[in-house]
């Protein structure tokens, strides 16, 4: 007995290697719980966008090639474009030219839809027609049906990103540096890639578009470097106060405010159906990886706790010198069953064609004072007033977009 007792003793290599492998055992099943969480949570959100057909940006059923008859502008936007009077031919896919009356060419009419593919605003492609007249110039842009949010596009639109192309000359039109609409950074940046991406093609090239991050690569170092105070803080002054609140404040001030980054199911949802274009969807990436990332090492919730910046707003509320009311454990687990709740209910209205409007509901896009509507200003603000008086309610209570990637974590998550 003594001698088994030294053989399995705590300093024998045998047990050091049983430890090992326990430890190792442990891990890959954490990250093997992990993946499929995660595969889950994205066969649940795909399952809201079979009825467009598209999955990451690609038709997954039979569809034939597009003609000019499918990219051709319907007599009211012809109209609208001034070109209806003119005799249109031909002149490549997405590409007719215009003659007038008297036999002179006065132009052309372009389609960016086949020429602008990596051109993906918010939620998805975003394409126009533009009118190049006989000079060379731009004289009028049209935009396509798009699955943008509208308050979004329209703001783009109504911030002039299309009318300060009018004029200008086609050929040298990617030299051209024009600054995003504010509140509506990815439709301005999608759009200003379409009518280069249609400008291209008029000159006869296909001409890359610059790609760059969305909110340019000043702002998306501001959001690496607040994630990286984040994970500071989470693994190295977690009990400081000070330090805390610090994150707090750039989570909102910078994340939040200045930069308008934040992870919510429209994007995600956005994303499954048109694909991304990673550069430019760099800082929102960096934030998706962090979340999911994290959970695998022990870090619950990471994303909800030390990077979304509504919720760091709650948290800064919640500070406020205010009485409060006390939530004792049972009903947190009643909130968290509400959450799901609202979760199971959004996925099953989309599963059913209907309820992909709810989405532009979410209250991150507040945070775009300017371009946020009133009704998700309001409710924005509703929350954040209740959370001077109760811990994180629209968190607990509500955002179906901590609920997925709650579900994304996988069940074991002590840490290691």
């Amino acid at each position: 007995m003594k001698k088994a007792s030294i053989f399995l003793s705590r300093r024998s290599p045998f047990a050091i290697f049983a430890t090992v492998m326990q430890k190792t055992r442990d891990v890959l099943i954490r990250t093997a719980e992990g993946v499929m969480s995660l595969l889950v949570v994205f066969l649940m959100l795909a399952g809201t966008v079979v009825c467009s057909g598209r999955l990451l940006g690609v038709d997954f059923f039979a569809r034939p090639e597009l003609t000019n008859r499918d990219l051709l502008p319907p007599p009211d936007v012809l109209r609208a474009m001034d070109v209806y009077d003119y005799r249109i031919d031909e002149a490549g896919l997405g590409l007719w030219q215009l003659t007038s009356r008297r036999g002179e060419s006065v132009g052309m009419l372009v389609c960016s839809r086949p020429y602008a593919g990596d051109a993906v605003g918010f939620a998805g492609p975003t394409p126009v027609w533009v009118h190049i007249d006989g000079e060379g110039r731009v004289r009028s842009i049209v935009p396509m049906d798009n699955a943008e949010s509208a308050r979004f596009f329209n703001r783009a639109i109504d911030g002039g990103i299309l009318a300060r192309w009018i004029g200008a000359p086609a050929v040298g039109a990617d030299s051209v540096s024009l600054d995003a609409v504010t509140g509506a950074t990815y439709s301005s940046n999608a759009l200003t890639a379409n009518v280069k991406a249609a400008c291209a093609a008029y000159a006869g090239a296909t001409e890359a578009v610059k790609n760059r991050p969305a909110i340019g690569w000043g702002r998306t170092a501001a959001v690496a470097v607040v994630l990286a105070v984040g994970l500071y803080v989470a693994f190295f002054r977690k009990g400081s106060r000070r330090w805390r609140l610090l994150q707090l404040v750039l989570n909102v001030g910078v994340t939040g405010f200045w930069c308008g980054q934040f992870l919510s199911v429209t994007l995600l949802r956005g994303w499954i159906e048109s694909g991304w274009n990673l550069v430019a969807s760099l800082p929102t990436v960096l934030m998706l990886a962090v979340a999911v990332a994290l959970p695998l090492f022990g870090r619950r919730r990471y994303y909800c706790t030390w990077v979304c910046p509504y919720g760091s707003l709650q948290a800064l509320a919640y500070r406020l010198p205010t009485p409060k009311l006390r939530v004792g454990p049972k009903a947190m687990r009643w909130l968290g069953c509400l959450r799901f709740g609202v979760l199971m209910a959004l996925l099953a209205a989309m599963w059913a064609g209907y309820g992909a409007w709810l989405l532009d509901y979410e209250p991150f896009t507040a945070f775009f004072a300017t371009a946020a509507v009133p009704a998700v200003a309001v409710l924005a603000t509703a929350f954040v007033v209740l959370a001077v008086f109760v811990p994180l309610p629209w968190c607990h209570a509500v955002c179906p977009m901590g609920e997925l990637l709650h579900l994304a974590e996988p069940s074991n998550n002590e840490k290691l």
